[in-house]
């Protein structure tokens, strides 16, 4: 009984970790002083400081469409901007069951000290 129960639990822990995507990306640019996150799309956002000139950005993507979220980088006039989306080739089924789909999206996101940051977003809980 108890090495039944033991092969349940493994199935069922491995089976929750297969449903989650993890991104992790790591952009090394001087010329950055300004960080604007859009986080919109999180439902969590950690923000840390570093000693370091490198922005790492790390995150955890859940739901019934969780693999088909990417995380969006690019500098646009001096400020560097992150955001979550979905893939180009993402077709919304559009079913009666669309409004029941959660995503579910942590942003870990560690910025060099002294820059400047600008967060948008809409119900995100935001630890600093």
């Amino acid at each position: 009984m108890k090495k039944n129960s033991l092969i349940i639990l493994c199935i069922l822990s491995c089976a929750s970790l297969a449903a989650q995507k993890t991104v992790h990306k790591v952009i090394a640019d001087n010329a950055v002083t300004v960080i604007e996150i859009n986080a919109s799309q999180a439902y969590e956002l950690v923000v840390k400081t570093a000693a370091s000139p490198r922005i790492d950005i790390q995150a955890v993507m859940d739901g019934e469409y969780g693999q088909d979220i990417m995380i969006n980088t690019h500098k646009e006039s001096g400020h560097f901007i992150i955001g979550t989306s979905f893939n180009p080739s993402f077709r919304d089924p559009n079913d009666k069951l669309s409004a029941h789909k959660v995503i579910s999206v942590l942003l870990i996101v560690e910025l060099p000290e002294n820059s400047d940051l600008i967060v948008s977003g809409g119900n995100t809980h935001i630890t600093v």
